[in-house]
């Protein structure tokens, strides 16, 4: 099984729309880099935002912030979240692998109708994946600067998460960070990102040993 593959089918089985951005969207684009996590936006209307947090809980994630999941489908709640503890994402993780963490955002950078839909159906073993068009995970990385506190909601911001996640990978053994990135190669291969990746390098290269 992939790193995330139980997530993506409990999101199908619950249809939670989603969209997949991110490092792990970088590694479904053919992109190889070193993450841990799984960023994800959902839709926030209130029946798909609770479907989204019983999948989660259904694979016995846990909230790293005090909090009840359920409340993240009351957006006066996920307001207050944002408004007092400048939160952007509720992070979850695997108490058997500390490894695996899901952040998901608690509001819209990019409106979502137009984010999913110009997601791009992606292949990662049994399932179609959802990912963020290249431009949109440009906008995202581009507003992803944050202000960090020193509690435990630091990991309810985009600078806390991948602070967090650069010393998760730091505490892994050597064995263990190159199992890391054979998962996350095999995840690349088997979208077909990485051999389009290799393509599109080749053209480039053929074009400039032809225009000398």
């Amino acid at each position: 099984m992939g790193l995330y593959d139980d997530v993506y089918a409990a999101f199908a089985e619950a249809d939670v729309p989603y969209v997949v951005v991110g490092g792990m969207a970088v590694v479904l684009s053919g992109h190889v880099r070193a993450t841990v996590d799984l960023d994800i936006i959902v839709d926030l209307q209130p029946v798909p935002a609770l479907r989204a947090m019983r999948a989660l809980q259904s694979l016995g994630m846990l909230p790293r912030v005090p909090i009840d999941p359920a409340d993240f489908a009351d957006p006066d709640v996920r307001e207050s979240w944002i408004r007092e503890k400048h939160m952007q994402v509720l992070s979850f993780f695997d108490p058997n692998n500390l490894a695996r963490e899901v952040d998901v955002f608690v509001a819209h950078p990019i409106n979502f109708g137009v984010l999913s839909g110009a997601a791009v159906p992606t292949q990662v073993g049994k399932h179609t994946v959802p990912v963020a068009s290249l431009q949109h995970l440009i906008e995202l990385k581009r507003a992803a600067d944050a202000t960090v506190s020193g509690d435990c909601w630091e990991r309810a911001t985009f600078a806390g998460t991948e602070r967090a996640q650069a010393e998760i990978i730091a505490d892994l053994s050597a064995d263990e960070r190159v199992a890391l990135l054979e998962q996350l190669l095999e995840i690349a291969e088997s979208s077909g990102a990485l051999q389009q990746a290799r393509e599109q390098k080749q053209r480039a290269l053929d074009a400039v040993w032809s225009s000398r």
